[in-house]
């Protein structure tokens, strides 16, 4: 029997095709299942607002579609601080398609990346990109409703000169998410040649560094309790989080890993190495 358009069927079967299509069947299979055309069913969608995968095909990769619509666990808490961080949204508003996101980390972070993975459920490939002699690798998905739910929570679409403090993200969840900013785009460091230099010195000192906005930074420090901002003077609207001091750092350390199951394991070594330096 020949295929019919969709406008040709009933409401309630309208508002199904809808709820089969965002449950992941694909144009190809509804048109099998009701018999309606697929140019009218991806042209009914984008008319509803939902916007399909490009070229109407399969999905060939798959992750939980709807990990960020709620952000009521540590590790959604961690990935949307990571995302807010070091994640971006690849914009297809101009196309008929979804928007795409994804992490894109130095090869000696692929652990990171395979934790995401591993969170998020994604069938997605780690691959390896590379950039100005940089060896990189990279996550990106496919899905407009993950990436309307980090929208959603403020971690909007080319976000790192106006970003600005999350939505919805319950009080004891907050020190997560500061946990995976900081490992997007924070660190902690301690200068080996200062240390050698100064010879009175019983042990080096160290010092903890935050890249973002203005409202971002003057966020984390509310919720701190301590910390400086200082300005990057070349970029328009770029910011620091800065703390110097062993006391102070090891305090901002104990308030982002309290509970702390997942993490950037090269940056809590550092932590775990200022502890035993410290005697306690």
């Amino acid at each position: 029997m020949m295929a019919k358009n969709i406008k040709s069927v009933d409401e309630s079967v309208k508002k199904q095709i809808i709820q089969d299509y965002q449950n992941c069947k694909s144009i190809r299979q509804i048109e099998q299942d009701y018999g309606v055309t697929r140019y009218s069913v991806a042209k009914y969608l984008e008319e509803q607002k939902i916007k399909t995968t490009k070229g109407n095909r399969h999905r060939k990769y798959i992750h939980q579609f709807d990990y960020f619509k709620v952000i009521d666990s540590e590790e959604k808490a961690y990935w949307l601080g990571f995302m807010f961080a070091d994640g971006y949204i690849v914009d297809h508003s101009n196309r008929y398609s979804e928007d795409k996101f994804g992490i894109t980390l130095h090869s000696d972070d692929i652990k990171t990346l395979e934790k995401f993975k591993s969170s998020i459920g994604s069938t997605n490939p780690i691959t390896n990109v590379s950039y100005n002699g940089r060896s990189l690798r990279r996550i990106i998905m496919s899905s407009q409703e993950t990436v309307d739910d980090l929208i959603s929570h403020g971690c909007i679409k080319q976000k790192s000169l106006i970003l600005k403090p999350p939505t919805d993200i319950p009080s004891d969840l907050i020190h997560h998410f500061i946990r995976g900013f900081f490992d997007g785009d924070g660190s902690i460091f301690w200068n080996k040649s200062e240390f050698e230099r100064h010879e009175t010195w019983s042990m080096p000192s160290y010092s903890i560094s935050i890249t973002s906005t203005k409202e971002m930074i003057e966020w984390i420090i509310d919720q701190i309790g301590f910390g400086k901002i200082q300005k990057e003077e070349r970029r328009e609207n770029t910011w620091y989080y800065r703390q110097n001091g062993n006391k102070k750092v090891k305090a901002f350390c104990e308030y982002i890993y309290k509970d702390a199951t997942i993490f950037m394991e090269r940056k809590y070594k550092l932590y775990q190495d200022l502890v035993k330096i410290s005697g306690n």
